[in-house]
């Protein structure tokens, strides 16, 4: 079988396993899309969901083999961030759209798009974001720990070779979270994926809404 053929078989039993998923996301690509009529949104919004559907699916693989403390598949860890770290861009640049066009607003939708915002900077753009609110270096500890000097390091938002790789783990639900910080509201906390993805199918997906 090709890679082409199994990419479509992946998705496709992704659509099936996550039964009413799909549905939720139509919804709120229309409901979304219908904002920006004369644009592509709308399959934006619907490829995303795609993306979730399979992200689930490699999730709650996950979560069974950190269940059975199964590591015979070294490299899904692997894929599953490959595939996380895209989407969390797909949907940024989704919802930086509607607040930009001032198409959204809400407490909610800015409590969301914050959260990936935390994300999107470390893991695309390798800094902190709005790291310009630092009004010095900050020190930070290197996870995991080396347990020697090379631990601590200085992050200097002056610095056109500064970097900062946030803390990461697997939920108990297979799915990937981060540890951010937050300079603005000056707090530091853990953010996971499909904790995101629930937030946006609770803000769009319902009749409701």
């Amino acid at each position: 079988m090709s890679i082409s053929q199994l990419l479509v078989t992946a998705f496709t039993a992704a659509r099936q396993r996550q039964t009413d998923l799909p549905t939720k996301w139509v919804q709120i690509s229309v409901r979304l899309g219908g904002l920006l009529p004369a644009s592509l949104l709308m399959a934006s919004v619907q490829r995303e969901g795609e993306a979730d559907a399979l992200i689930r699916c490699l999730e709650d693989e996950m979560a069974e083999r950190v269940r059975s403390k199964n590591i015979s598949d070294m490299f899904a860890g692997h894929y599953l961030n490959i595939m996380t770290t895209y989407w969390i861009g797909g949907i940024y640049e989704i919802l930086r759209l509607l607040r930009e066009r001032k198409l959204v607003d809400g407490n909610e939708f800015i409590g969301l798009l914050k959260d990936f915002e935390l994300l999107r900077m470390p893991l695309e753009k390798h800094e902190i974001a709005k790291d310009w609110d630092l009004e010095e270096p900050v020190k930070f500890v290197k996870f995991p720990r080396n347990n020697n000097a090379t631990d601590e390091y200085v992050y200097d938002p002056q610095d056109s070779k500064r970097g900062h790789i946030m803390p990461m783990g697997v939920s108990e639900r297979g799915s990937m979270t981060w540890h951010v910080v937050d300079m603005k509201g000056g707090a530091e906390r853990w953010i996971e994926r499909r904790s995101l993805s629930d937030r946006i199918l609770e803000l769009w997906g319902s009749e409701a809404s």
